[in-house]
């Protein structure tokens, strides 16, 4: 599916805004919930986005470094050791496309938010906005 036009740089900006509300942080906040991390307030949330936005840019630029656990921080110890027994990635991406196929059948909002972010994570471009023509001053009367 492609968006049907180019969309506007205040459509982006709302379809990533929406994308990021109402569907990264919640799935982002469910599966840090699996692992047995609820958050304390909506600053450490907000501290988590950021860095779970540090971790996927340089997850996407290649830069991930394993390390093993030391046992000294108990929260990342069992984060590592979870994370060492994760499902197949294969089978966790069909599941997720089969949840927002459900998602943007029941919301239309949902659907057109989503195209827009799918076409600008493929390096869609957006529509320009057109210049005006500027008036030419009238000449003065000599």
């Amino acid at each position: 599916m492609t968006v049907a036009a180019l969309p506007t740089e205040e459509q982006a900006v709302q379809a990533a805004n929406f994308m990021a509300a109402e569907v990264h942080a919640p799935a982002f906040f469910e599966k840090l919930a699996e692992h047995g991390y609820e958050t304390a307030n909506p600053a450490e949330q907000q501290q988590l986005l950021q860095l779970g936005a540090v971790l996927a840019d340089a997850e996407a630029r290649g830069q991930i470094k394993s390390a093993a656990p030391q046992g000294e921080n108990p929260f990342l110890s069992h984060v590592l050791n979870r994370w060492s027994s994760a499902p197949d990635p294969a089978d966790v991406e069909s599941h997720q496309k089969e949840a927002a196929v459900e998602l943007a059948k029941a919301q239309p909002i949902v659907k057109n938010a989503a195209l827009i972010w799918n076409h600008l994570q493929a390096g869609g471009e957006i529509e320009k906005p057109q210049e005006q023509p500027q008036e030419q001053p009238e000449a003065a009367a000599e």
